[in-house]
């Protein structure tokens, strides 16, 4: 009995080892089969990733990562799985650029050589950041996001022809910055340019594109002190503008700033003439809105030659007189105080001109004029306004003194 039993242990000792013997077998050939496979689709997808051709590579990869082996010869899957990485960050950048988004596309492939400096996809990297630097695209790769990483691309010499793609560059960031409501960045952009390449054409269009800047008014006296104020006709025409500006806004306050400013510095100018009718419109406009005393039409006091008018103005107060026609033609003067002349009361206002002040005699055409007196040495006189019409040939007089309320 010992010895049958005996027997039949062998034998089943016997069919497990060759079963095992069979499952080791299957197993070792499985794994080479595996380990032959993914080896020739490494190869595949390595050479398709040298080459830049991702999407092969990324399809080859997954093959060998999704794969089940029961033993893992070699490195294959490692490998596979960092140069997918890889991969999918520069397709990613790759996909961006073919739908058009450019402005992402040059912050995604810069984000890969950041990221990804050692690896053999840069240099085709670097070459497709190149490509995006062409001057019909420049517009389209800039964006609040591209934009800032400006320094980043210098840094790594990635942008190709600088001294030409850079301005446009930069006005094309600024013109971005403009978009999503960053005026002080476009500024600054359009400055850089004016500053640092005031003989590139493109610095035409940062003028204007800086003259047109909502910060640019409030920045004049910045600017002034800067190397952009050096460049012609840049000043003039920013005050001028800027006048212009705060009128249609009605803040007459700044307007006549930017006015006198102009008339102060560029006396001589071509535009000095509409300069100066703009101010005395804006100085009638304001007077109109503080509630300005009002001035009756003059009786002519005699007669003058024909084509034009005297007015007569005498200063018989204390203070230094603005003076201001705004009509067919646009005078603003000045007429000195009085040394000898004081304020009166309401109730002991002289009822005639005390006629002891400095007098001022203004030529002008004939036609109806708004006039504005006003003191330049207190803002808290009131000024006087009038609607004069004035006939050709004549010749008008008027004085002018303080009166003060008793409180």
């Amino acid at each position: 009995m010992s010895t049958i039993t005996s027997i039949l242990k062998n034998r089943a000792i016997m069919a497990s080892l060759i079963v095992l013997f069979l499952l080791a077998v299957i197993a070792a050939g499985f794994s080479t089969y595996r380990y032959l496979a993914d080896s020739n689709n490494y190869e595949k997808g390595h050479q398709a990733y040298l080459q830049a051709d991702c999407k092969t590579a990324i399809g080859l990869f997954d093959k060998i990562i999704n794969s089940s082996r029961l033993i893992n010869f070699g490195q294959c899957p490692q490998r596979a799985q960092l140069e997918k990485d890889e991969c999918l960050v520069f397709q990613n950048a790759a996909d961006l650029e073919s739908s058009g988004n450019l402005s992402s596309a040059l912050v995604a492939y810069l984000d890969f050589i950041i990221k990804n400096g050692k690896s053999p996809l840069v240099e085709t990297t670097r070459i497709g950041i190149a490509s995006l630097f062409q001057a019909e695209k420049i517009p389209l790769i800039a964006s609040e996001a591209s934009c800032t990483q400006t320094g980043a691309l210098l840094e790594r010499n990635l942008i190709p022809n600088p001294e030409t793609n850079l301005p446009l560059f930069y006005l094309a960031c600024g013109q971005a910055y403009e978009k999503v409501n960053q005026p002080k960045f476009a500024s600054a952009m359009y400055q850089w340019i004016l500053i640092s390449y005031p003989e590139n054409p493109v610095s035409l269009s940062a003028e204007t594109a800086l003259l047109e800047n909502q910060l640019t008014c409030q920045e004049s006296e910045t600017i002034r002190q800067s190397a952009v104020a050096n460049r012609t006709d840049f000043m003039p025409k920013l005050y001028y503008g800027c006048g212009q500006k705060y009128e249609v806004n009605t803040d007459y306050a700044n307007a006549r700033k930017m006015y006198e400013t102009f008339l102060a510095a560029f006396p001589e100018h071509s535009l000095a003439k509409e300069v100066e009718s703009a101010l005395a419109r804006t100085i009638v406009a304001q007077a109109k809105a503080s509630g300005a005393g009002e001035i009756s039409q003059p009786e002519s006091s005699g007669s003058t030659t024909s084509g034009v008018v005297q007015v007569i103005i005498q200063n018989d107060s204390p203070d230094r007189m603005r003076i201001t026609f705004s009509g067919p033609s646009s005078q603003v003067e000045e007429l000195e105080a009085c040394s000898t002349c004081t304020s009166y009361e309401v109730a002991q206002a002289p009822l005639f001109c005390p006629e002891l002040g400095p007098i001022g005699q203004y030529t002008l055409p004939p036609g109806v004029y708004d006039i504005v007196v006003e003191s330049i040495s207190d803002d808290a006189v009131t000024p006087w306004i009038g609607n004069w019409d004035l006939v050709d040939g004549n010749e008008y007089h008027r004085c002018f003194f303080i009166t003060t309320e008793l409180k």
